[in-house]
């Protein structure tokens, strides 16, 4: 196991200890209880996030490249009339 040093405010600081005073647990285990459900919550995300993008291909919502291309110039074009 490794350790971190975190630099808190002195809001988040008093918070965090009230929190271990009251719930007479560690500083260190309520981060990393937060880390750990943070970094769950990251994975759902973007495991959601692919599944997504892959339904979306999956059903045809997709553009080549060319199609792409021709958005960009057309933008490109667009933001140059724009700001001269």
């Amino acid at each position: 196991m490794h350790s971190v040093s975190v630099k808190l405010s002195d809001e988040d600081y008093q918070w965090l200890d009230n929190l271990a005073s009251d719930s007479q647990r560690s500083k260190s285990d309520i981060m990393r209880e937060t880390l750990e459900q943070r970094r769950t919550d990251y994975l759902k995300w973007k495991t959601q996030k692919v599944k997504s993008g892959l339904d979306a291909v999956a059903a045809g919502e997709v553009v080549t490249s060319q199609e792409m291309s021709v958005f960009v110039d057309e933008l490109k074009d667009e933001l140059r009339y724009k700001y001269t």
